[in-house]
C-alpha cells in the first residue's frame, strides 16, 4: 500500500451569533495558543525548575515569591507581582535576572540565551498552564493503569466494516464514513464529474493540477479502469514522492538552511531530503521507513543499499551545540529535541513533557523520558559514507591520484 498520509478529517463548526462593535468584553475567553504553551513547556518550565524553584517553589518561597504556579507570580512576593504579561521592561522577574537591582539567581547567573527566552515568554503574554491553589497545591501523579486504557494505547483489533450503503462507495473506509454520515443524518454531495475527479486526484497525490491534455484524455477515456490507470500514472511520477515527502519533512523539522555550530550552512542535509523522496517513490514499507531513520546503521545487512544510511539525517538535523560554554546543558537540550521530534512524528505523543514531570495526559512517567535520553546520550554525530565498498575503494584510489597531482603542481610552482 502506498504511504499516503493526506487523509484529513476536517470538522467545521459554524456559529450564528453576532457581536456588536465595542463589546469585546462579551466575547468568551479565547483558548490558549498551543504554540505559546509549547514554548512555555519546552523553554520556560525547564528553566524555572532548574534555576528558580529551589528558592521559589512549593517548599521555600524566599521574599514571599512562588514560581511553581501561575498564581504564584501573579500574586508576587514582598515587592509585588513578578511579571506583567506583555511588558518585560516593567516585570520585576526580568529586571532581577538581568541584574537590576540584583543578580538572580545569585549563585549561578542565567546565560543570555535563557534570559532571552524569559523576555520572549513575557512578551507573548506569559502563557502558563500551571493552575492550582497556592494554599492547597499538591503534587499530582498519574494513573498509569487508567492511562493505558485510552483507545489509542489499545492493541489494533480487526473490526468488520458496516454494510455498504452506496454501491459506488463499497470500500471498507467508505463504509465506515457512510455509516457515520447516516448516524448524523448527513447526505453526501453528488458524484464529481470526470474533470473535477482528476483534478482532486492529481492535487492529492502530487500537489499539482493536471495538464489540459491530461484532463481531456481522462474525460474521453471510457475504459472501466480509467480511474485506476490515472492513479497508477500519478503514483509512478517523481512528483508523487516530492509531494508526500514534504509532509514528512515538516514533521522531521527539515530546512534547506540547516546551520552548523559555527553558523555555516551544513553541506549534507539535502541527502536526507532526497532519501525521503526516494523512499516514497520506491514505495518503501512504512515500518522500514521508520526503522531506517531511527537506526539505519544497526539494521543494515549485507547487500542492503548503502545509501539508506542517509536516513540517519532524521536525528542529525535540529539543535547543535546550543550553549557553547555549557556542554552539559547543550547535550540535555539536544536529547530533549530528539525525543520530542521522534515522539511527535512517530508516536503522535508529546513525550518531552515528561522531562520535568510525569505526563499529565498520557501514561508516560519521567523515568520513560530519561530512559530515552540515555539512548541518545550514547549516540554521537558523525559523517558516514553512503557508497558501497567498491565505490569507496575507487574514490580512495582517485583521491590519492588527485593529491599526488596537487603536490606535484605545488612543488613545480615552488621551484618556479
Amino acid at each position: 500500500m502506498r504511504m499516503n498520509w493526506q487523509i484529513l478529517l476536517v470538522a467545521v463548526l459554524l456559529t450564528g451569533g453576532a457581536v456588536r462593535r465595542g463589546r469585546a468584553k462579551d466575547l468568551a475567553p479565547q483558548p490558549p495558543d498551543p504554540a505559546k504553551i509549547e514554548f512555555f513547556e519546552q523553554k520556560i518550565r525547564p528553566l524555572l525548575a532548574e534555576h528558580c524553584l529551589k528558592c521559589h517553589g512549593e517548599k521555600d518561597q524566599e521574599a514571599g515569591l512562588r514560581l511553581d504556579l501561575r498564581a504564584g507570580w501573579v500574586k508576587g512576593g514582598e515587592s509585588g507581582t513578578a511579571i506583567k504579561p506583555g511588558k518585560p521592561k516593567e516585570s520585576l522577574l526580568i529586571r532581577m535576572v538581568s541584574g537590576h537591582p540584583a543578580k538572580m539567581p545569585p549563585e549561578n547567573v542565567l546565560p543570555p540565551p535563557l534570559i532571552a527566552d524569559l523576555i520572549h515568554w513575557v512578551e507573548i503574554g506569559a502563557p502558563d498552564p500551571r493552575e492550582g491553589d497556592l494554599v492547597a497545591a499538591k503534587k499530582s501523579g498519574i494513573d498509569l493503569a487508567a492511562g493505558r486504557k485510552f483507545w489509542s494505547f489499545q492493541p489494533v483489533a480487526q473490526v468488520e466494516p458496516p454494510a455498504a450503503i452506496d454501491p459506488h462507495n463499497s470500500q471498507p473506509i467508505d463504509r465506515f464514513i457512510a455509516a457515520k454520515w447516516a448516524t448524523a443524518h448527513v447526505q453526501p454531495n453528488g458524484r464529481a464529474d470526470r474533470a473535477t475527479l482528476l483534478r482532486r486526484l492529481s492535487y492529492t497525490l502530487t500537489g499539482l493540477p493536471p495538464t489540459w491534455s491530461e484532463v481531456q484524455a481522462f474525460v474521453q477515456d471510457k475504459r472501466a479502469d480509467a480511474y485506476d490507470q490515472a492513479i497508477e500514472r500519478l503514483l509512478a511520477s517523481p512528483q508523487y514522492g516530492e509531494h508526500q515527502a514534504r509532509l514528512w519533512l515538516d514533521l522531521a523539522r527539515y530546512g534547506e538552511d540547516q546551520f552548523s555550530n559555527d553558523d555555516k550552512p551544513e553541506a549534507n542535509p539535502w541527502r536526507y531530503r532526497d532519501w525521503v523522496i526516494q523512499a516514497f517513490n520506491a514505495d518503501l514499507p512504512y515500518d522500514r521507513f521508520l526503522k531506517l531513520q531511527i537506526a539505519a546503521d544497526l539494521y543494515e545487512q549485507p547487500g542492503d543499499n548503502s545509501k539508506d544510511r542517509a536516513a540517519l539525517g532524521f536525528f542529525a538535523l535540529g539543535l547543535g551545540n546550543a550553549f557553547v560554554n555549557d556542554n552539559d546543558r547543550s547535550n540535555a537540550e539536544q536529547w530533549a529535541e530528539r525525543i520530542d521530534v521522534m515522539s511527535r512524528s512517530m508516536l503522535g505523543l508529546t513525550v518531552a513533557c515528561a522531562r520535568c514531570h510525569d505526563h499529565k495526559y498520557d501514561p508516560i512517567p519521567t523515568e520513560d523520558y530519561y530512559s530515552l535520553a540515555g539512548v541518545f546520550a550514547s549516540c554521537r554525530n558523525t559523517i558516514v559514507p553512503l557508497g558501497s565498498v567498491q565505490e569507496l575503494a575507487a574514490y580512495d584510489a582517485a583521491k590519492k591520484i588527485e593529491t599526488a597531482a596537487e603536490d606535484q603542481a605545488r612543488e613545480f610552482l615552488q621551484a618556479e
